[in-house]
């Protein structure tokens, strides 16, 4: 009685099937790719650079506006 219940329930996991697998398709970039992909590096170098800039820039203001941070030489 119990088999009869279970056979559905192991027929579908007795055996897993493997998706088939085929080659990958080779695809050639063309010109307008690769400068697309230079284009979009080129930006995110750019951004990171003005990313650095602006927090050296808050670094600066920082180290002005910030009286505990000025270093005093002892000559008070």
């Amino acid at each position: 009685m119990f088999r009869s219940l279970l056979t559905p329930l192991t027929a579908r996991f007795a055996a897993p099937q493997s998706p088939s697998v085929s080659e990958p398709e080779i695809v050639e970039e063309t010109p307008e790719d690769f400068e697309l992909d230079a284009r979009i590096d080129g930006m995110r170098s750019a951004l990171e650079e003005v990313k650095t800039v602006e927090l050296d820039n808050v670094r600066r203001k920082l180290e002005v506006s910030d009286p505990s941070a000025r270093c005093t030489h002892g000559d008070e």
